[in-house]
């Protein structure tokens, strides 16, 4: 998690905590093969409440600030429109872009109820469906969908496993969606 589009990290999570608070919910572009729209909308089926947990990174900030006016839970649609037009979410929609959903989000001071550390260890998740992998957080995988299931670093291809959190927000249903510009 980094700056972009011209914002800080500081003024994204507020702004996107700010349209939690007066819309009931928040978009969150991003762009991954590792946290497709299917997989987290399975992943969170089995499990709910899910969370997606921001940690501090080496992202590849965009410049670009497109909006996103559509979401479909299927990449065939149907779509509808995202609305209220506050909630759209911006970034670079080239490519398949899109977005997690989101109902809460804490930019945690302190540990919380669903975090008891401020910290996270990346070798006791696994990417989702690849139980014991180790998490690749490389781009294009900067969002990875993933399961509370210990890896391996057989090859110790991770050199930092600890990472600081930075935010938790809790998914909202349909959980995962395309998102485009109409």
């Amino acid at each position: 998690m980094g700056p972009h589009a011209k914002q800080s990290e500081a003024e994204i999570f507020t702004a996107k905590a700010h349209q939690v608070g007066m819309y009931g919910r928040c978009f969150w572009l991003y762009h991954s093969m590792m946290a497709r729209p299917d997989q987290v909308q399975e992943l969170c089926g089995r499990s709910q409440p899910s969370y997606c947990i921001f940690v501090k990174g080496r992202p590849q900030p965009t410049k670009l600030a497109d909006v996103a006016t559509e979401f479909a839970t299927s990449r065939d649609g149907p779509w509808a429109s995202i609305t209220p037009a506050e909630i759209r979410p911006t970034g670079k929609l080239g490519g398949a872009p899109c977005a997690m959903i989101f109902d809460a989000l804490e930019l945690p001071d302190q540990p919380t109820d669903v975090f008891d550390a401020l910290t996270l260890n990346l070798l006791n998740y696994s990417p989702f469906g690849l139980p014991s992998q180790a998490i690749d957080t490389q781009m294009p995988h900067s969002t990875v969908c993933c399961e509370r299931t210990p890896s391996r670093n057989d090859k110790d291809q991770m050199q930092d496993v600890i990472r600081h959190v930075v935010a938790v927000a809790r998914l909202q249903r349909p959980f995962g969606v395309w998102v485009r510009k109409a």
